[in-house]
């Protein structure tokens, strides 16, 4: 037997050399091993060497140049060897029989040991290589007897064309299973790193990923906040009464929790007399005491606004000092923010009436507000919590919540009966209430849907508006005395004292309907362009105001209903009123955010005045001459000089600021703020008139 060929160190040797070419695919082709093989042995069998053994080989070895750039080369101590192609195994796995093992005698003889202990002589054309998984971890070949040696892979730097080997399944008949080779396709060459050789891919194409950054080059980086990562507080009023409703508003991020924290602190200076290095020392010491702490969270809309309504129940002996601290939590790390609110003593407020300004919590959703001078009461209807909040005007405290109709949205005083009426538009009725005491006297059912109210005081009527016309009611009794069918699409509605007369839009006619105001006779129909939006009276000059389309208002004889004059004014103006005193008309344009001063007499444009966003409601002070409108938008009012209109200054209300009214007797302006919406609280905002 020949040791040197087929001897234990020969065999030894083979071993190490299957398993280095193991290691070199498992490491360089990045084809990891099999959980389940035995150690040593490698996971991908070598495929096949590229010449043939010698006559007397009992195995066939693969020489391998072991370097990490460029895999299985050929060996520089062999030349006459060739370099062996390593191909990806497939997941199938075939049983094929195999022969006898037999020695074949090949052309071109070599003392190269090779990794193979099967020998058989086929007439295949072109040479199949087929891993074999046999139990000593051989590498099966089949060789050809052809005179001419196959190709073989060289290591250059541009490769040549190697030719296709097909996976042919070799007629044996060992009872080992084998591995079913694919198709080994040429792949590009690509340059080694550090200047390695290329070489090519015995592997097939693929597409390569874009690189990335390994976490040794990556460095941590804080992500940097948005410039609308911001948070702001603003309070209202910033003087509030104890036991009454401040307001805070917060503007950041939109959907951000934001929590909020009201503490009145007092810091405490005590002192003491210590004795050091045989001296008297006299030492002070101050500590903060929190004497009042309120804690609320709010949600901040899709817009980045919200806002919540505290109940100060801190009662200071005199003014306290608090602060309002806010604090967001984002994606970018905690926003905060703070305000300052001054809170008064409630026996101030008792005595001499609210400090203004100041706010009053009532209701859910309240949408109307109307006073009465005789009574010294106020009267605020709250759509969401079916009710009405009677407010003290000299003090601003509520007296009493009453229980109405479903939906309350309107609300009228007839000062001379002493009477409120209430219309609650989701139960088609009307609440009448005591002025006095506030407490419902009797219901009376309407047309469906009733959402506008005018008192006609020279006649002792009361006009509601609903879908099916006007009805009206005794203003003393409340009790319903006729139904006029006038459209089906009513809006508004107002009386003219000085001659009688009913005015109500009708925007599906788009006209605006004329009715006696004793016998509800329809007297005539005033056709105008599109949408009239409302209609107003100057009982001086004995005309009419009528504002519809988008941007115009006229001026109609309220005897005839003769249009006298149509002017331009800002867009929308949907809200209309009239000082008689400085006999001006002010038309508020909720788009173009104006308010057009308009001449009583003529119907003349004067001015157009820029106010806050979104004007909704405006309120006149005869008295002093004044014009308040209330700017939705921005949640202000605006004062304008009656005579004028120029702007005066502004007043900051609540969150949502719908109506306003003006008691002349004690110069105070109410504003009600609807709130957030939903199932919130709304809020009163009082304030001394400017």
């Amino acid at each position: 037997m020949d040791t040197t060929r087929n001897g234990p160190t020969a065999r030894h040797r083979q071993r190490a050399r299957i398993a280095a070419i193991g290691l070199i695919t498992i490491l360089g082709a990045g084809i990891t091993a099999t959980p389940g093989a035995r150690a040593g042995a490698p996971t991908v069998a070598a495929a096949a060497l590229a010449h043939p053994p010698a006559a007397s080989d009992t195995s066939v070895s693969v020489v391998c140049h072991a370097t990490w750039a460029t895999g299985c080369v050929q060996s520089p101590q062999s030349p006459s060897s060739r370099a062996a192609v390593i191909a990806p195994v497939a997941a199938t796995r075939t049983r094929e029989p195999t022969a006898a093992p037999t020695r074949t005698a090949t052309p071109t003889p070599t003392r190269t040991p090779t990794a193979t202990s099967t020998r058989t002589a086929t007439n295949t054309p072109s040479p199949t290589a087929t891993a074999t998984n046999t139990p000593t971890n051989t590498a099966t070949t089949t060789p050809t007897a052809t005179p001419t040696p196959p190709p073989t892979a060289t290591n250059t730097n541009t490769p040549s064309p190697t030719p296709t080997p097909t996976p042919t399944p070799a007629p044996t008949a060992t009872p080992y299973p084998t591995l079913a080779t694919p198709s080994i396709m040429p792949a590009p060459t690509a340059p080694r790193p550090n200047g390695a050789p290329s070489t090519p891919s015995p592997f097939p194409s693929l597409p390569s990923p874009s690189p990335t950054p390994t976490a040794s080059h990556a460095r941590p980086t804080a992500v940097p906040a948005p410039a609308a990562a911001r948070l702001s507080v603003r309070v209202t009023p910033p003087r509030v009464t104890s036991g009454h409703t401040l307001i805070v508003q917060v503007t950041t991020l939109p959907r951000t929790h934001v929590s909020l924290t009201v503490m009145v602190r007092m810091t405490r200076v005590t002192t003491r007399d210590v004795v050091r290095r045989g001296h008297r020392v006299r030492v002070r010491a101050s500590q903060t005491v929190v004497l009042y702490r309120l804690d609320a969270r709010v949600t901040t809309d899709r817009h980045g606004r919200g806002a919540a309504r505290l109940r100060i129940l801190y009662r200071p002996a005199s003014s306290a000092s608090a602060r309002v601290e806010a604090i967001a939590q984002t994606a970018h790390g905690a926003l905060r923010a703070a305000a300052g609110v001054t809170i008064l003593p409630a026996a101030a407020a008792s005595r001499h009436g609210c400090a203004l300004p100041c706010t009053v919590g009532v209701g859910v959703q309240p949408g109307a507000v109307a006073l009465d001078g005789r009574t010294g009461r106020a009267f605020v209807v709250d759509g969401g919590s079916n009710s009405v909040s009677v407010l003290d005007i000299a003090t601003g405290a509520v007296l009493r919540t009453v229980r109405v109709g479903a939906q309350p949205n309107a609300v009228a005083v007839d000062e001379r009966t002493g009477l409120v009426f209430v219309a609650n538009g989701g139960a088609t009725t009307i609440s009448v209430l005591n002025a006095a005491s506030g407490a419902v006297l009797h219901t009376v059912t309407v047309g469906a849907n009733p959402y506008a109210l005018a008192v006609g005081t020279a006649v002792r009527r009361v006009f509601v508006v609903n879908n099916s016309g006007v009805d009206t009611l005794d203003a003393a009794t409340g009790r319903l005395l006729h139904t006029a069918a006038v459209g089906s699409d009513l809006n508004a509605v107002t009386v003219d004292e000085a001659t009688r007369r009913v005015f109500v839009t009708d925007q599906l006619g788009n006209s605006v309907v004329t009715l006696d105001a004793v016998t509800e006779a329809k007297l005539h129909t005033t056709k105008v362009g599109s949408i009239p939006w409302t209609v107003t009276t100057d009982p001086r000059n004995g005309h009419a105001f009528l504002a519809w389309d988008n941007d115009r208002v006229s001026t109609l004889d309220a005897a005839s209903g003769a249009i006298l004059r149509t002017v331009s004014v800002g867009q929308v103006p949907k809200v209309l009123a009239v000082d008689p005193a400085t006999n001006r008309v002010f038309a508020a344009a909720s788009v173009d955010n104006t308010v057009g001063v308009l001449d009583a007499t003529t119907g003349r444009l004067l001015r157009t005045v820029p106010v806050g966003q979104a004007p909704v409601a405006l309120a006149v002070d005869e008295r002093r001459g004044r014009v308040y409108v209330v700017d939705n938008g921005n949640d202000r009012v605006t004062v304008l000089d009656a005579a004028s209109g120029a702007v005066c200054g502004a007043v900051h209300a609540g969150a949502g600021p719908t109506a306003a009214a003006v008691d002349p007797r004690t110069n105070r302006v109410f504003v009600v703020d609807k709130g957030a919406g939903g199932a919130s609280h709304g809020a009163v905002t009082i304030f001394s008139a400017q």
